[in-house]
């Protein structure tokens, strides 16, 4: 498989159009994240998918273009207007997520401001190769997986030398789960958190939710989602005071061992640009910037 990252380099929005492949392979994991985290209510009209979940993440307030091709003047300035209208009658901002440089340059031109640029980042599926399952018989089914050294990088600073912990995999997160997750991401506090977990009971593909438990709390988590060959990385969460210990890279032969199982050969991710840390570990298990986008807030209406 060609990564897209061998022509684009890390630039989140290079000028110009995307060859064909590329343009392709970027709808397709557009579309595939979307699936993986899907909005309360989602409408699909003329090319656009419509999202929103009262305001929990922008991805789930955004719409997203499905197609090829970018329309220009009066035909898409109509379907801009639709677009602010969906999102005026839930009382949202105007937000469009944007991969595509020729949209991109378009949005610009009619003053949509720019907003959380993102990297997609790809890898084949990190750690795939048979699990040594310690408990547990069908995969996700409340098993643990034995992780050490599923990934060959350096010993991060600060790593305990005693044996890894195992990070258990369940088919749907427990409350534990969502607590640590919502500590290190979430935002909109309890209600942020119930809209999420809305959210997450909509995905329809096989998902693995792991998690690392020590003296019986959970420490870190991260979520997986398989479709179409490819493993979604999602939710990647650590507590501030087990970080450096190696449980992210845990995590990630987890998920990619179970989804080997589920029949996925390449992986990606989303990760803000910004995000220096977690853009190390991913690099180190083999990940490499395949395309960027961002989002694009719609002009405020005239006072």
């Amino acid at each position: 498989m060609r990564w897209l990252g061998a022509s684009l380099g890390a630039r989140p929005l290079p000028p110009g159009p995307l060859p064909p492949a590329d343009h392709d392979r970027r709808l397709l994991l557009d579309r595939l994240a979307a699936d993986a985290w899907p909005a309360i209510e989602v409408v699909e009209r003329r090319g656009w998918r419509l999202r929103a979940a009262e305001g929990v993440t922008k991805r789930a307030n955004s719409a997203l273009p499905l197609t090829a091709g970018v329309l220009t003047g009066d035909v898409l300035d109509e379907q801009l207007t639709a677009v602010a209208t969906f999102y005026a009658e839930r009382g949202l901002p105007a937000r469009i997520q944007v991969s595509d440089p020729l949209l991109d340059a378009q949005l610009a031109a009619r003053g949509w401001q720019v907003e959380s640029p993102t990297l997609v980042l790809a890898s084949p599926v990190p750690g795939a190769r048979p699990a040594s399952y310690r408990a547990g018989s069908p995969p996700c089914g409340g098993l643990l997986v034995d992780t050490p050294d599923v990934l060959t990088s350096g010993s991060p600073q600060g790593r305990s030398s005693s044996p890894p912990p195992a990070a258990t995999l369940t088919p749907v997160p427990d409350q534990a789960w969502l607590d640590c997750w919502w500590s290190v991401d979430g935002r909109e506090g309890p209600r942020g958190l119930e809209l999420a977990r809305r959210c997450l009971e909509r995905i329809a593909s096989p998902t693995g939710y792991a998690s690392v438990r020590i003296d019986g709390d959970v420490v870190a988590v991260a979520r997986g989602v398989v479709d179409e060959r490819w493993l979604g990385l999602f939710a990647m969460a650590v507590l501030p005071t087990h970080r450096r210990q190696g449980h992210g890279r845990h995590l990630l032969g987890a998920l990619g061992r179970w989804a080997a199982t589920h029949g996925a050969s390449a992986a990606y991710l989303q990760l803000w640009s910004g995000n220096d840390p977690a853009r190390a570990l991913y690099t180190a298990a083999g990940f490499a910037t395949a395309y960027g986008y961002h989002y694009r807030n719609g002009p405020a209406a005239p006072g």
